[in-house]
């Protein structure tokens, strides 16, 4: 999970996905493919190389804290809960984000840094159990939206399409990005890490794990292709991931990542 909090526009673009997987997968899909034996494991670490990896560490089996090291980086998350378990808040070296809810629903987002001379929050909408759009206010002193993401599902209840909205010269969120997302049928390791949450760890909305995201820019002209081809173990977790992102047709960048899970 990376808050950069440092960054007002990708602090949003990272924190709008946080809660989005909690409505958006369907238990209820006669089309769905089977899945594989039930084995519950929880992440430990998934690592790059020496150098590059994230650590997940837990207190009475919830994650309580995530730490990230980038080269000469590193960042440390700790997560509160309540007493159901919920996520309530996250805090980091930069700031916190506060969660509200509607019941076991999130409606907002409230976010804070600890210079304490910037707020703004995230606002949820849905249609039926499904997250909707998610709207971003208060970057500025006036209380005005100025970044939307739309949400768009397929049969199965995994977002396949999102689309950014970005503000303009103009004062109007016009559209920035389109993003079309395919997944595998294997279990998502973050389901069983952080249960109902993963999102609020990840840049993912469904208990598959993706394999192809494609971004375009809004008059449909191709920015970016990330292809994950993945190994797996007996019950379906990830071992191994593969990525190839691609921008602008140019050369493939290539990571692999390596998941490892508790005992």
């Amino acid at each position: 999970m990376k808050h950069q909090f440092y960054s007002k526009q990708g602090t949003l673009a990272l924190l709008s996905f946080i809660g989005l997987s909690m409505f958006s997968c369907s238990d209820k899909c006669s089309t769905c493919a089977v899945e594989p034996e039930k084995v519950e494991k929880k992440l430990s670490k998934i690592e790059i190389d020496a150098d590059n990896y994230s650590e997940f560490k837990y207190t009475n089996g919830v994650l309580t804290e995530l730490i990230e090291v980038e080269g000469e980086g590193r960042s440390r998350s700790k997560i509160t809960y309540d007493n159901s378990k919920k996520p309530i808040e996250v805090e980091t070296q930069e700031g916190k984000i506060k969660f509200v809810y509607s019941g076991n629903r999130l409606e907002k987002e409230e976010i804070s840094y600890t210079d304490a001379e910037t707020f703004h929050y995230n606002q949820y909408e849905y249609q039926g159990a499904q997250v909707k759009e998610v709207t971003g206010y208060g970057l500025v002193e006036e209380d005005k939206p100025y970044y939307r993401r739309k949400l768009f599902y397929n049969q199965q209840g995994e977002v396949e399409r999102e689309e950014i909205y970005d503000l303009t010269e103009n004062n109007t969120l016009d559209l920035s990005v389109k993003i079309n997302y395919e997944y595998d049928n294997k279990i998502n390791p973050y389901m069983t890490t952080v249960g109902s949450y993963l999102s609020l760890f990840t840049h993912t909305y469904s208990k598959h794990n993706i394999i192809k995201e494609v971004t375009t820019n809004a008059a449909g002209t191709l920015n970016q292709t990330i292809t994950t081809t993945y190994t797996y173990d007996n019950a379906g977790y990830p071992l191994t991931a593969e990525e190839k992102k691609v921008e602008n047709g140019g050369n493939p960048v290539v990571i692999n990542r390596k998941f490892v899970y508790q005992p």
